[in-house]
Protein backbone atom coordinates (compact mmCIF):
# COMPACT_ATOMS: atom_id res chain seq x y z
CA UNK A 1 0.00 0.00 0.00
CA UNK A 2 1.16 3.01 -0.63
CA UNK A 3 0.25 7.16 0.24
CA UNK A 4 -0.62 8.88 -3.01
CA UNK A 5 -1.39 12.43 -1.11
CA UNK A 6 -1.80 13.72 1.78
CA UNK A 7 -3.75 16.70 3.20
CA UNK A 8 -3.94 18.60 6.10
CA UNK A 9 -5.99 21.82 7.46
CA UNK A 10 -9.37 23.23 7.82
CA UNK A 11 -12.30 21.77 6.07
CA UNK A 12 -13.32 24.94 5.22
CA UNK A 13 -10.15 25.67 3.32
CA UNK A 14 -7.17 22.89 2.51
CA UNK A 15 -9.70 19.98 3.02
CA UNK A 16 -12.49 21.43 1.55
CA UNK A 17 -14.39 18.51 -1.00
CA UNK A 18 -14.38 20.59 -3.76
CA UNK A 19 -10.96 21.33 -3.12
CA UNK A 20 -10.20 17.55 -2.62
CA UNK A 21 -12.08 16.69 -6.02
CA UNK A 22 -10.45 19.44 -7.78
CA UNK A 23 -6.89 17.75 -6.89
CA UNK A 24 -7.73 13.63 -7.24
CA UNK A 25 -9.43 14.52 -10.53
CA UNK A 26 -6.81 16.94 -12.20
CA UNK A 27 -3.74 16.26 -10.17
CA UNK A 28 -3.98 12.72 -8.34
CA UNK A 29 -5.30 11.32 -11.18
CA UNK A 30 -3.33 12.00 -14.15
CA UNK A 31 -0.48 11.02 -11.87
CA UNK A 32 -1.11 7.80 -10.73
CA UNK A 33 -2.88 6.44 -14.27
CA UNK A 34 -0.11 5.36 -15.92
CA UNK A 35 1.04 3.45 -12.81
CA UNK A 36 -2.74 1.61 -12.18
CA UNK A 37 -2.41 1.05 -15.84
CA UNK A 38 0.75 -0.52 -15.33
CA UNK A 39 -0.36 -2.28 -12.56
CA UNK A 40 -3.20 -3.51 -14.66
CA UNK A 41 -1.11 -4.60 -17.52
CA UNK A 42 0.81 -6.91 -15.24
CA UNK A 43 -2.21 -8.46 -13.44
CA UNK A 44 -3.46 -8.90 -17.39
CA UNK A 45 0.09 -10.39 -18.38
CA UNK A 46 -0.18 -12.70 -15.29
CA UNK A 47 -3.44 -13.40 -15.76
CA UNK A 48 -2.66 -14.78 -19.31
CA UNK A 49 0.61 -16.58 -18.33
CA UNK A 50 -1.28 -18.46 -15.64
CA UNK A 51 -4.27 -19.33 -18.25
CA UNK A 52 -1.69 -20.50 -20.57
CA UNK A 53 0.08 -22.51 -18.25
CA UNK A 54 -3.20 -24.06 -17.29
CA UNK A 55 -3.84 -24.68 -21.23
CA UNK A 56 -0.49 -26.32 -21.74
CA UNK A 57 -0.86 -28.66 -18.27
CA UNK A 58 -4.52 -29.44 -19.46
CA UNK A 59 -2.82 -30.54 -22.98
CA UNK A 60 0.32 -31.95 -21.40
CA UNK A 61 -2.63 -34.20 -19.58
CA UNK A 62 -4.49 -34.46 -22.78
CA UNK A 63 -1.44 -36.01 -24.55
CA UNK A 64 0.26 -38.24 -21.76
CA UNK A 65 -3.46 -39.82 -21.49
CA UNK A 66 -3.88 -40.63 -25.14
CA UNK A 67 -0.37 -41.91 -24.99
CA UNK A 68 -1.37 -44.04 -21.95
CA UNK A 69 -4.31 -45.13 -23.74
CA UNK A 70 -2.23 -45.76 -27.21
CA UNK A 71 0.00 -48.20 -24.52
CA UNK A 72 -2.88 -49.37 -23.60
CA UNK A 73 -4.36 -50.12 -26.82
CA UNK A 74 -1.69 -51.54 -28.11
CA UNK A 75 -0.76 -54.43 -24.92
CA UNK A 76 -3.96 -55.13 -25.28
CA UNK A 77 -3.63 -55.98 -28.75
CA UNK A 78 -0.82 -57.95 -28.14
CA UNK A 79 -2.47 -60.33 -25.66
CA UNK A 80 -4.79 -60.20 -27.92
CA UNK A 81 -2.90 -61.88 -30.99
CA UNK A 82 -0.44 -63.57 -28.52
CA UNK A 83 -3.56 -64.84 -27.45
CA UNK A 84 -4.63 -65.79 -30.68
CA UNK A 85 -1.48 -67.66 -31.75
CA UNK A 86 -1.45 -69.88 -28.45
CA UNK A 87 -5.18 -70.57 -29.54
CA UNK A 88 -4.09 -71.48 -32.92
CA UNK A 89 -1.09 -73.64 -31.86
CA UNK A 90 -3.45 -75.60 -29.42
CA UNK A 91 -6.03 -75.82 -31.79
CA UNK A 92 -2.98 -77.29 -33.88
CA UNK A 93 -1.96 -79.58 -31.20
CA UNK A 94 -4.97 -80.94 -30.83
CA UNK A 95 -5.77 -81.61 -34.01
CA UNK A 96 -2.32 -83.54 -35.06
CA UNK A 97 -3.29 -85.32 -31.68
CA UNK A 98 -6.78 -86.28 -32.80
CA UNK A 99 -5.71 -87.20 -36.41
CA UNK A 100 -3.04 -89.71 -34.81
CA UNK A 101 -5.85 -91.08 -32.02
CA UNK A 102 -7.97 -91.92 -35.03
CA UNK A 103 -5.58 -93.63 -37.62
CA UNK A 104 -4.13 -95.43 -34.11
CA UNK A 105 -8.05 -96.33 -33.65
CA UNK A 106 -8.48 -97.22 -37.06
CA UNK A 107 -5.85 -99.56 -37.14
CA UNK A 108 -6.98 -101.11 -33.99
CA UNK A 109 -10.25 -101.58 -34.79
CA UNK A 110 -9.21 -103.03 -38.19
CA UNK A 111 -7.33 -105.91 -36.62
CA UNK A 112 -9.77 -106.13 -33.19
CA UNK A 113 -12.73 -104.64 -34.02
CA UNK A 114 -13.78 -105.53 -37.36
CA UNK A 115 -15.24 -109.15 -37.04
CA UNK A 116 -14.14 -112.06 -39.07
CA UNK A 117 -15.26 -112.83 -42.17
CA UNK A 118 -17.86 -116.21 -41.06
CA UNK A 119 -16.77 -119.60 -42.63
CA UNK A 120 -18.86 -120.75 -45.24
CA UNK A 121 -21.53 -123.00 -44.83
CA UNK A 122 -21.64 -121.09 -41.23
CA UNK A 123 -25.55 -120.79 -40.28
CA UNK A 124 -26.99 -116.71 -39.94
CA UNK A 125 -24.47 -114.87 -42.06
CA UNK A 126 -25.05 -112.39 -45.12
CA UNK A 127 -22.90 -110.93 -47.68
CA UNK A 128 -23.33 -107.07 -47.45
CA UNK A 129 -21.75 -105.20 -50.45
CA UNK A 130 -20.53 -101.66 -49.86
CA UNK A 131 -19.54 -98.90 -52.21
CA UNK A 132 -17.76 -96.14 -51.03
CA UNK A 133 -17.49 -92.31 -52.41
CA UNK A 134 -14.08 -93.12 -53.62
CA UNK A 135 -15.49 -95.83 -55.76
CA UNK A 136 -14.03 -98.25 -54.28
CA UNK A 137 -16.36 -101.60 -54.19
CA UNK A 138 -16.39 -103.48 -50.31
CA UNK A 139 -18.15 -107.25 -50.18
CA UNK A 140 -17.72 -109.91 -48.01
CA UNK A 141 -20.12 -111.59 -45.42
CA UNK A 142 -20.75 -110.88 -41.67
CA UNK A 143 -23.24 -113.24 -38.93
CA UNK A 144 -26.07 -111.94 -38.40
CA UNK A 145 -25.37 -111.39 -34.87
CA UNK A 146 -23.08 -108.52 -35.52
CA UNK A 147 -22.87 -105.27 -34.15
CA UNK A 148 -24.06 -102.51 -36.91
CA UNK A 149 -21.44 -100.61 -35.69
CA UNK A 150 -19.20 -103.25 -36.07
CA UNK A 151 -20.64 -103.17 -39.87
CA UNK A 152 -19.81 -99.21 -40.01
CA UNK A 153 -16.01 -99.81 -38.81
CA UNK A 154 -15.51 -101.98 -41.21
CA UNK A 155 -16.79 -99.84 -43.84
CA UNK A 156 -14.42 -96.75 -41.85
CA UNK A 157 -11.39 -98.52 -42.01
CA UNK A 158 -11.47 -99.81 -44.96
CA UNK A 159 -9.86 -96.20 -46.20
CA UNK A 160 -6.58 -96.29 -45.74
CA UNK A 161 -5.68 -92.08 -45.91
CA UNK A 162 -3.03 -91.34 -43.44
CA UNK A 163 -1.65 -94.95 -42.28
CA UNK A 164 1.76 -94.27 -44.99
CA UNK A 165 2.79 -92.30 -41.79
CA UNK A 166 2.93 -95.77 -40.03
CA UNK A 167 6.08 -98.10 -41.59
CA UNK A 168 5.32 -101.09 -39.42
CA UNK A 169 1.85 -102.91 -40.12
CA UNK A 170 2.71 -105.20 -36.93
CA UNK A 171 2.30 -102.38 -34.87
CA UNK A 172 -1.50 -101.65 -34.06
CA UNK A 173 -1.98 -100.95 -30.42
CA UNK A 174 -3.72 -103.71 -28.55
CA UNK A 175 -6.89 -101.53 -27.25
CA UNK A 176 -8.23 -98.35 -28.74
CA UNK A 177 -7.64 -95.13 -27.38
CA UNK A 178 -8.55 -94.52 -24.33
CA UNK A 179 -9.93 -90.63 -24.97
CA UNK A 180 -11.44 -91.08 -28.21
CA UNK A 181 -14.26 -91.85 -30.05
CA UNK A 182 -14.69 -92.54 -33.50
CA UNK A 183 -17.00 -90.32 -35.22
CA UNK A 184 -19.08 -91.81 -38.51
CA UNK A 185 -20.09 -88.95 -40.83
CA UNK A 186 -21.67 -91.47 -43.38
CA UNK A 187 -24.88 -93.10 -43.65
CA UNK A 188 -25.20 -96.41 -45.76
CA UNK A 189 -28.07 -96.32 -48.43
CA UNK A 190 -29.73 -99.61 -49.65
CA UNK A 191 -31.20 -99.35 -53.37
CA UNK A 192 -34.40 -100.78 -53.47
CA UNK A 193 -36.71 -100.53 -51.31
CA UNK A 194 -34.20 -97.06 -50.38
CA UNK A 195 -33.81 -97.57 -46.95
CA UNK A 196 -31.28 -95.44 -44.91
CA UNK A 197 -29.48 -97.13 -42.00
CA UNK A 198 -27.72 -94.10 -40.12
CA UNK A 199 -25.04 -93.88 -36.86
CA UNK A 200 -27.26 -93.28 -34.28
CA UNK A 201 -26.32 -94.62 -31.15
CA UNK A 202 -29.57 -96.75 -31.06
CA UNK A 203 -28.50 -98.60 -34.48
CA UNK A 204 -24.90 -98.79 -33.75
CA UNK A 205 -26.19 -100.89 -30.69
CA UNK A 206 -28.19 -103.37 -32.78
CA UNK A 207 -27.52 -106.02 -34.47
CA UNK A 208 -27.57 -106.97 -38.54
CA UNK A 209 -30.85 -109.21 -37.50
CA UNK A 210 -32.32 -106.82 -35.72
CA UNK A 211 -32.08 -103.62 -38.62
CA UNK A 212 -34.72 -105.02 -41.34
CA UNK A 213 -32.49 -102.96 -44.53
CA UNK A 214 -29.69 -105.11 -43.63
CA UNK A 215 -31.20 -108.44 -42.05
CA UNK A 216 -30.72 -109.95 -45.62
CA UNK A 217 -27.93 -108.46 -46.61
CA UNK A 218 -28.07 -106.88 -49.52
CA UNK A 219 -25.69 -104.07 -51.32
CA UNK A 220 -25.74 -100.70 -49.97
CA UNK A 221 -23.99 -96.53 -50.81
CA UNK A 222 -21.58 -95.24 -48.30
CA UNK A 223 -22.79 -91.67 -48.66
CA UNK A 224 -21.10 -88.75 -47.05
CA UNK A 225 -17.58 -89.08 -45.20
CA UNK A 226 -15.61 -92.27 -45.21
CA UNK A 227 -12.59 -92.57 -43.13
CA UNK A 228 -11.97 -88.76 -42.76
CA UNK A 229 -9.61 -88.03 -39.96
CA UNK A 230 -11.80 -86.49 -37.61
CA UNK A 231 -11.26 -86.72 -33.78
CA UNK A 232 -13.41 -86.17 -30.91
CA UNK A 233 -12.14 -85.92 -27.01
CA UNK A 234 -14.20 -87.52 -24.71
CA UNK A 235 -14.88 -88.01 -20.70
CA UNK A 236 -13.64 -91.32 -20.51
CA UNK A 237 -15.67 -91.63 -17.16
CA UNK A 238 -19.01 -91.08 -18.53
CA UNK A 239 -18.73 -92.52 -22.16
CA UNK A 240 -17.84 -96.22 -23.41
CA UNK A 241 -14.80 -96.02 -26.05
CA UNK A 242 -14.93 -99.37 -27.23
CA UNK A 243 -16.47 -98.09 -30.40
Amino acid sequence: MAVLSRHEGSPASTTSATLLIDHIQNLLLPRVTPYLQRLQREKDRRQRERELREEQDRAFERAAAADAERVRTAREEDRLRREADRRKVEEARREEEGRQKHLLWRRWARKYHVPSEPSSGEEGRVKIAVRLPSGKRLERFFSKDTKIERLFAYVETAEREGDEDFDDEDDVPLAAPTDFKVQYRFNLISGYPRAKIEPSALTLDQTIADVEAVRGGGSFIAEGQVGVLVSRTIDTTDEDTDH
